[in-house]
């Protein structure tokens, strides 16, 4: 009896170790699986005429407007660590049109601006702490232009600067290092296609060109060259003699005038729009207050619609984006205040310098005469 005892002993200790054994084992592994950190990210856009959309994007899915010419102003960006907290955040900051690049903002802040109508026209992503040792932080733009560039990862700048060119989309995911997963990625056709690999790819458009350029580790382009802008300072013939009169008065401000955000002297110095407005009204042209003067609202108290094909454009014509303003010389060539390197030049009319997806040719009504 004693003996069936100790082994009936034995063998209740035996399947209370083992069953010990079990539980430690499958708390270990529960522990394990709750501490395997699941990162998600979600982000909204404020989007001209738009505003804020309803539903945040998610873990890749496209933010903004496509096809629509619809500037993006600002963004917020969340992400969500289920699971073990990691130490660290993602922040994020935005070239912005006039102001530049902005400060540094984290998690759920704002960046960008609203109410001004200021396009977003670079961003840069990135991870700190133990979040960025264990992910990656990939994101794209759909920029003005240029259409999709490719994927920016951890802090490169996606866009461009110095371009005149609204970022209108994104997308932003998170992925553990070492791996490429399959992304969403948008169509303007297909809507959703999720048969596309991360790859990193140049994603910041120099200001000297359409093509990408490399980026340095803070990213910004290694190459920054000079716009070649036409040598040209004869009046072309056709058009009005008042018209051949405000592109001579234009042409004795090339290269002389500062670049000023909002600047009302020819002196002292213009942006795009006051050097076009200073010029006009030298010659007797008011234009509106509002510089968005390619809107049918606000050109119709201007002027007369010539269109879109640069070779219609006579001098003194008003050549108009959403993102620029100039004057036409004629010869499908134009002049107007590029930027603080430049400052005033005779250029072509062409997307490299005009937003060609956009832009209008305005004949004010006293050349129309």
């Amino acid at each position: 009896m004693k003996r069936i005892t100790r082994k009936l002993l034995a063998c209740l200790l035996m399947i209370g170790f083992l069953a010990g054994s079990l539980w430690t084992s499958g708390s270990t592994a529960r522990a394990d699986e709750a501490s395997e950190d699941v990162i998600s990210i979600t982000y909204n856009t404020h989007v001209q005429t738009y505003a804020w959309f309803n539903t945040p994007a998610t873990d890749g899915e496209f933010s903004g407007t496509h096809g629509k010419a619809k500037r993006m102003e600002a963004i917020i960006i969340n992400v969500t660590k289920n699971g073990e907290p990691l130490t660290g955040c993602l922040r994020y900051r935005a070239h912005v049109q006039t102001f530049g690049w902005q400060d540094w903002v984290t998690d759920g802040e704002m960046c960008g601006t609203t109410g001004l109508a200021k396009r977003l026209e670079g961003i840069q992503i990135e991870l700190t702490g133990e979040l960025a040792e264990k992910y990656d932080v990939y994101y794209r733009v759909h920029g003005q232009t240029y259409g999709w560039l490719g994927w920016a990862k951890n802090g490169t700048c996606a866009g461009s600067e110095g371009r005149a060119k609204r970022l209108e989309g994104i997308q932003i995911v998170i992925v553990k290092k070492g791996t490429t997963p399959y992304v969403p990625t948008y169509d303007a056709l297909a809507g959703i296609d999720t048969n596309a690999v991360l790859t990193l790819d140049y994603s910041f458009v120099s200001p000297n060109g359409n093509t990408p350029s490399a980026l340095n580790v803070d990213g910004t382009p290694t190459e920054y060259n000079d716009i070649t802008v036409p040598d040209n300072n004869s009046v072309p013939q056709g058009g009005s003699a008042a018209g051949q009169d405000i592109v001579e008065y234009a042409r004795q401000y090339k290269g002389i005038v500062p670049y000023v955000y909002a600047g009302t002297s020819l002196t002292e110095g213009t942006d795009c729009s006051g050097f076009v407005r200073l010029i006009y009204a030298a010659k007797g042209i008011t234009l509106p207050g509002n510089d968005n003067w390619e809107d049918p609202d606000v050109y119709k108290n201007i002027g007369t619609l010539v269109g879109t094909d640069s070779a219609m454009a006579q001098p003194g014509d008003l050549v108009v984006t959403s993102g620029h303003a100039a004057i036409a010389t004629g010869n499908s060539n134009a002049i107007s205040q590029l930027n603080s390197r430049q400052s005033v030049q005779e250029h072509p009319i062409r997307s490299d310098y005009m937003n060609g997806s956009d832009w209008v040719i305005i004949r004010p009504f006293q050349l129309s005469k």
